[in-house]
């Protein structure tokens, strides 16, 4: 009997001592550039993309450009060099940044297969020209990348520009810098 009373003064110690620990939960905010996660996701994608294209089609080259010859100007992508240590689906970031170009109703999007199978500037620049477009968006990927706490974060840098092609000059150029990625363990 004595052994029964410890046992049940045991079980109700424990569950008093349970009600006591407070958890608190906090979730992370999917949307938030703070989030961490080892993969590029569909979110990181739209982010970059939404971001660069509107700093893009608020410049003053693209505005001096619609003022002037009083019309949206075409744009074509070109190519999207990933030279960062992790992978990016540059097909993907490429839908995203058509997405955003189009739903700016800033540009006029040139959408050529041809564009994508080019694989350099002279040879894009040509096609862009027998398809009448103004502009050439291109950039590329690069990451640095820091120890903290056991864990390897990276920082993603998309930079890209929008080219003139008939006067072959840089009419904005733009960096997203916001994208970080943790990874744990030693890297190779």
């Amino acid at each position: 009997m004595k052994k029964a009373g410890y046992s049940l003064l045991l079980i109700l110690s424990a569950v008093f001592l349970s009600s006591c620990i407070s958890t608190n939960i906090s979730h992370a905010d999917s949307n938030s550039q703070s989030y961490f996660s080892e993969a590029w996701t569909d979110s990181d994608l739209r982010h970059v993309a939404e971001s660069l294209i509107q700093d893009c089609v608020n410049s003053t080259g693209v505005s001096n450009y619609k003022s002037q010859a009083d019309e949206l100007p075409r744009v074509i992508i070109g190519k999207i060099t990933n030279k960062s240590d992790g992978h990016v689906d540059t097909s993907k970031l490429i839908r995203r940044l058509q997405t955003a170009i189009v739903n700016s109703g800033a540009m006029k999007l040139t959408s050529s297969e041809e564009s994508q199978a080019c694989e350099d500037f002279e040879n894009l620049k040509q096609a862009a020209l027998e398809l009448g477009v103004d502009f050439i968006l291109q950039g590329t990927i690069h990451s640095k990348t820091e120890n903290k706490d056991n864990h390897h974060i990276s920082t993603y840098l998309i930079d890209m520009q929008l080219l003139d092609i008939q006067n072959d000059c840089v009419l904005w150029q733009g960096v997203s810098d916001d994208i970080k990625k943790r990874s744990s363990g030693q890297r190779i």
